[in-house]
C-alpha cells in the first residue's frame, strides 16, 4: 500500500463525505491491519482514519493524500499532494492571508513554512509547502500541523515531491 513513499506514510482518500467516512474508515483500517505490520485496527484507528479522509483538501488541485501513521515515529501528520500546470514556481501558500516564516531550499526546489489563515479574524495555522518543478508542471506537497511536527516531517515532505532534502547531497542543512 505504501510502495515508493517515505517510511511511515500511508496513502488515503480525501474529501470523503463525513456521513460516509466512518464506514469507509472501518474498511480501510481493516485492510491496513491485514497488510501492514504494526497497524492496529480499533476504535481509535477508525476514528482517526475517518477524520483524515473527511478533512477537506488544503488546495483546490489536490490529487492525493498521505498520512504519517505507520511505525514508532508516526506523527499523525497529513500531507496533500497536488500538481500545478505551471513551469514556474507556485505561491508558498494557497491561503489569502500568509506570513512567511522560513524558506528551505533543496536541490530541486524549495519548501516554505508560513503562518496562514483563510480570512481575517480566524485562528492562524502553520503550513509547510514543498514544491519541485517537473517539466511544465510543479509538484506540490502541503501539510498543516504544529510547527514541531512540520519540522519532523520536513525531509519526508520534500521527498514526497521527488526532492532531495538539504544535507543529503552536500547542501547545507537549515536556513
Amino acid at each position: 500500500m505504501s510502495d515508493g513513499l517515505p517510511e511511515g506514510w500511508l496513502p488515503t482518500p480525501f474529501g470523503v463525505d463525513e456521513a460516509e467516512a466512518p464506514a469507509l474508515a472501518a474498511a480501510l483500517t481493516r485492510i491496513a491491519a491485514d497488510t501492514l505490520p504494526g497497524f492496529i485496527d480499533g476504535d481509535d484507528a477508525r476514528t482517526a482514519m475517518a477524520a483524515t479522509i473527511a478533512r477537506a483538501p488544503i488546495a483546490a488541485g489536490t490529487v492525493g493524500r498521505v498520512w504519517h501513521v505507520l511505525g514508532p515515529d508516526a506523527t499523525g501528520a497529513i500531507v496533500d499532494l497536488s500538481v500545478v500546470e505551471s513551469a514556474g514556481s507556485v505561491p508558498d501558500s494557497p491561503f489569502a492571508h500568509t506570513v512567511p516564516q522560513r524558506a528551505v531550499v533543496f536541490l530541486e526546489g524549495r519548501a516554505a513554512l508560513s503562518l496562514v489563515a483563510p480570512r481575517e479574524h480566524v485562528p492562524v495555522a502553520m503550513l509547510l509547502r514543498a514544491q519541485r518543478q517537473d517539466g511544465g508542471r510543479t509538484l506540490v506537497a502541503d501539510a498543516i500541523d504544529a510547527a514541531p511536527v512540520l519540522g519532523l516531517i520536513l525531509d519526508d515532505v520534500i521527498a514526497l515531491v521527488g526532492g532531495t532534502p538539504p544535507g543529503s547531497e552536500g547542501l547545507p542543512s537549515g536556513d
